[in-house]
C-alpha cells in the first residue's frame, strides 16, 4: 500500500472563508482500488465559530513491528461536538486539551506504508504533543499553523469486511 499523503510542496497554502487547509488530503483513489478499502473523512465543526478543545489519539502497532502509527482520532469542540475517525477502541493512547486561544506554530504528519505514522505539533504556549512515530524528512509533511479547527484525510479499511484499521492521509484546518 502506498501512502496517500501529498509532497508538501504541491499544495501551497489556501485560505478558504476563514479556514485555510494545509494540505489537502490526499488525491481520490484510483479507480482500480475494491471498493470499500478507504474512506474519506472531514471532521470540522457545525458552528464555524469554535475550534478544537481536545484532540485524542489512538495509536496502533504497525505492522511490521517498527513502532506505533495513528489508529484513530477524537475531536471536541468548544461547542460540545464530538467526532470520531478510525479505530478508536478501548482508551486513547494521547490526549491533549488546547487552552483558550492557543495556537499551533508548526504542525508535522509523518507517513510511510503504513499510512499515518505519527503527528507532532508544537504551540504557541510551548507545549507539545507527539503522538505514533516520526519518519525520514522526505515522508513527512508541513500541514501548517494557527489556531486548529479540524481534520481531513482517508480512513485505511480492511479488504472485505470494510473494517477501519488506521488512517491513510491526514491534513489539518486551521483558523
Amino acid at each position: 500500500m502506498t501512502s496517500l499523503l501529498p509532497h508538501p510542496h504541491l499544495f501551497p497554502r489556501q485560505k478558504e472563508a476563514e479556514y485555510a487547509q494545509n494540505p489537502p488530503a490526499g488525491p481520490t483513489p484510483s479507480s482500480s482500488s475494491p471498493p470499500g478499502t478507504n474512506q474519506r473523512f472531514t471532521l470540522l465543526p457545525t458552528n464555524n465559530s469554535s475550534v478544537i478543545e481536545q484532540l485524542r489519539v489512538w495509536e496502533r502497532t504497525l505492522p511490521d513491528g517498527r513502532g506505533n502509527g495513528i489508529a484513530g482520532l477524537s475531536i471536541a469542540w468548544t461547542n460540545h461536538d464530538e467526532k470520531r475517525v478510525g479505530m478508536c477502541e478501548g482508551a486513547a493512547s494521547k490526549e491533549f486539551r488546547f487552552q483558550k486561544g492557543e495556537r499551533i506554530q508548526i504542525m508535522y504528519v509523518y507517513a510511510g506504508d503504513d499510512g499515518v505514522e505519527g503527528l507532532w505539533f508544537v504551540t504557541d504556549a510551548q507545549r507539545s504533543f507527539f503522538p505514533g512515530r516520526s519518519s525520514t524528512r522526505y515522508d513527512m509533511g508541513n500541514l501548517g499553523s494557527g489556531i486548529l479547527v479540524g481534520f481531513e484525510g482517508w480512513e485505511e479499511m480492511e479488504e472485505g469486511d470494510g473494517v477501519v484499521v488506521g488512517l491513510l492521509a491526514l491534513g489539518a484546518t486551521f483558523r
